[in-house]
């Protein structure tokens, strides 16, 4: 790894200096949520929560519900399994703005709030493949007498997918601004 793409992703630690008693104090940039826009902080954090919650959920569901194409195809395992890797991706960066202290520093504000949208693309990409490959499977070999858990299979993709969405379109349309520096007294 070359040093300058080191120091890039560490740009961060410049920030960051000793105060007279030897400890770290952060003194870059902060951000809070424009209250004025209309979504104040707790809007911001419940909407964010509901949403995800309801993919995970969602995906609780996918994974109870004896839907054709779950016990053995991996046109439908395959994606399902990579979903729930980017619906973990996807909390990290939700916990990341959950647990993060207020008003947000600007190296968190950047690997969480700025993130979320393309992480829950992602994840709404991959549940889109499960429903491709789910069709697929139920074109090839029949529905197998499971009618109904293959429509509820359907409906919590649907569901996994528009939650995380809303998520990120949260995030996307929330409106941040930079407060200046942080003191170093704080």
């Amino acid at each position: 790894m070359k040093k300058t793409e080191r120091k890039k992703r560490r740009a961060y630690l410049d920030d960051f200096t000793r105060d007279p008693s030897g400890e770290y104090r952060y003194g870059g940039d902060v951000f809070t949520l424009d209250e004025n826009a209309g979504l104040s902080r707790k809007g911001f954090i419940t909407r964010i929560a509901l949403s995800l919650a309801a993919a995970v959920g969602a995906a609780a569901g996918q994974g109870l519900i004896p839907a054709p194409g779950m016990d053995n195809s991996p046109i439908v395992l395959i994606p399902y399994a990579l979903s729930l890797v980017a619906l973990l991706v996807l909390l990290w960066a939700e916990a990341g703005i959950l647990t993060a202290e207020y008003p947000m520093r600007k190296y968190k504000f950047d690997r969480h709030v700025r993130t979320l949208p393309v992480r829950a693309i992602v994840f709404a990409s991959f549940e889109a493949a499960i429903i491709v490959g789910m069709t697929v499977h139920i074109a090839i070999y029949g529905v197998g007498g499971k009618i109904l858990p293959a429509v509820f299979f359907y409906f919590f993709c649907v569901l996994g997918a528009v939650a995380a969405l809303l998520a990120g379109h949260t995030a996307k349309t929330s409106s941040w601004v930079p407060v200046g520096k942080k003191s170093l007294v704080d």
